[in-house]
């Protein structure tokens, strides 16, 4: 196997595992839906955007 063909696997790995076992099993399973949030929910999307830009700047790929 290339290595070129190699990375290509591992990379798409990398998106469709986690992708799978967070969203679409517990999808198939509980069947939820998306609505619209309550009004007085903002400052908690407010802090879980702001969580996920501080997690997303820390993070950094092993070597790099």
């Amino acid at each position: 196997m290339r290595t070129s063909s190699a990375a290509i696997g591992s990379a798409l790995f990398f998106v469709i595992a986690p992708g799978t076992v967070t969203v679409l099993i517990p999808w198939l399973i509980t069947g939820w839906q998306w609505r619209q949030p309550l009004p007085y929910w903002w400052p908690a999307r407010v802090l879980g955007a702001l969580l996920t830009v501080a997690g997303t700047t820390v993070w950094h790929p092993p070597g790099g």
